[in-house]
């Protein structure tokens, strides 16, 4: 052991040797603090950019507002739907379904799924008075549901609206729409369709509008912590036990440190096509984006798929505060500076069946953590453009060539200031990888957003080596 023999002079300079080797390995995997994941598929989006954006256009469509919150649906026999909100006031958000046609490149209003509807409730001591919307759908077919009228579903959040601008988003609960075909039988095809609806999952608050419901989730294990559930995104799948729904959601919790809520994203399950859930998992939280560089701890407008590989992916928004003012119309008065979304990262599933997704082991300021597997980033090409809630289907893009849809908001730039931008991006998980790979040239690979741990041994040995060979010239 020739080391051993280093005069004890020296220990000085070959611990300062050391040092610097467990700094260097330090440094190769803390991920730079503050800032969030690079985007990967941009989309363009300023009005009189070139590219230009491509905008969908519903024939049919009356919303004065636009459209917002696509979900995709495909079908052999029908081919592809899409569920969004329309959207003619804050206060007159409703559900429809469109149809694609592919020859054309044309969408065309195939039904009216549910209206927004003036009430009055109880809550506190006092009786609100405003309306119901219907919000964030997700479309479904669940095509081995015993009873016909209920394989095409659509969940929404549905909730109260009191005053201007009033949101009450705890007011509220989870729809259920079904029907037999996600489209009206009139001659004109865009009459009142057959929708059943039910007021499926609610949850406690100050007034029993929330909590009228078929299933009260407060009372399911693993959901007590939240005090409200937002925006839905369902997935119909069959593994060895049957058939099932996986729905994602936003669960609303109270801000760890203060401050006020967040929302992190939960997974249920249902075995008997929505009749009854189960807690699967918690997704994510709001330290998860915090971690990844986002700098509000928050996430929602969930939206599952498989890629076309049949791997389950999760596509989610974070959100960010943006400085500029909201337009302020008419009375419909936005504040200066707001939070919203911030695009789509997408993740995929590590185990579906347990609810848990990728993550990789990481060395951060704050230790070693194990951060989500950010596999890409999507949003806007304008840096503080809004945009999110985005939706994505394999067999929607290998039929038609139709990428990823996202909601983005021009607010102050044209009365129809709620638009869904259209690509051809496409979404798809490699084995033991997750990649979006874009049609077009999309910029630079994902950095930062998760940097995996090198292997310790190989710096290690390095270190001991550099070590060993300085003993051994000075002994």
């Amino acid at each position: 052991m020739m080391w051993l023999r280093t005069p004890l002079r020296l220990l000085p300079l070959l611990l300062l040797v050391w040092h610097n080797a467990c700094l260097a390995l330090l440094s190769a995997t803390v991920p730079v603090a503050g800032a969030p994941p690079e985007v990967t598929v941009p989309l363009a989006s300023a009005l009189n950019g070139s590219p230009a954006p491509q905008a969908v256009s519903v024939l049919g469509e009356t919303g004065a507002k636009g459209l917002f919150d696509p979900s995709l649906m495909w079908s052999a026999e029908w081919g592809t739907f899409m569920s969004y909100s329309s959207i003619s006031s804050m206060d007159g958000v409703r559900t429809r379904i469109a149809s694609y046609d592919p020859a054309s490149g044309q969408w065309i209003l195939r039904a009216r799924v549910n209206e927004a509807t003036p009430l009055s409730i109880p809550c506190g001591s006092q009786t609100c008075v405003g309306g119901v919307v219907h919000e964030t759908s997700s479309l479904v077919l669940d095509p081995t549901d015993s009873d016909p009228a209920r394989r095409v579903k659509i969940f929404t959040h549905s909730y109260f609206v009191s005053g201007i601008n009033t949101l009450k988003y705890n007011f509220g609960f989870i729809s259920l729409f079904t029907s037999e075909r996600p489209w009206t039988e009139s001659s004109t095809s865009t009459g009142s369709s057959p929708w059943t609806q039910e007021a499926l999952l609610g949850w406690r608050s100050a007034s029993p509008f929330s909590s009228n419901t078929s299933i009260l989730l407060n009372n399911l294990p693993g959901l007590d912590q939240c005090v409200f559930f937002t925006e839905p995104s369902a997935l119909v799948s069959e593994d060895e036990l049957g058939s099932r729904i996986d729905l994602a959601l936003g669960c609303v919790t109270l801000h760890p440190g203060g401050g006020g809520l967040q929302t992190q994203q939960v997974l249920l399950r249902s075995r008997d096509h929505a009749a009854s859930f189960t807690f699967v998992s918690v997704l994510l939280t709001g330290a998860d984006l915090v971690r990844l560089g986002f700098d509000i701890a928050t996430s929602n407008a969930a939206q599952l798929y498989r890629d076309a590989a049949g791997r389950m992916v999760l596509l989610i928004s974070p959100e960010a505060h943006y400085k500029a003012p909201t337009l302020a119309e008419g009375d419909e008065t936005d504040e200066p500076g707001f939070d919203g979304y911030a695009g789509c990262i997408a993740l995929a599933f590590d185990d579906e069946r347990t609810g848990t997704l990728q993550r990789v082991r990481s060395q951060t300021d704050a230790g070693e953590r194990l951060l989500l597997h950010v596999a890409a980033y999507a949003r806007a090409s304008e840096a503080q453009r809004y945009c999110g809630a985005c939706s994505f289907h394999a067999d929607v893009h290998a039929a038609t060539g139709l990428g990823i849809l996202m909601s983005t908001l021009y607010a102050g730039e044209r009365t129809d200031r709620f638009q869904i931008l259209a690509s051809t991006a496409r979404a798809s998980v490699p084995p033991g990888n997750l990649s979006i790979d874009n049609l077009t040239p999309s910029g630079p690979p994902l950095m930062g957003a998760a940097v995996a741990t090198p292997s310790f041994s190989p710096v290690f040995l390095a270190a001991l080596f550099a070590v060993l060979a300085l003993s051994l010239r000075l002994s």
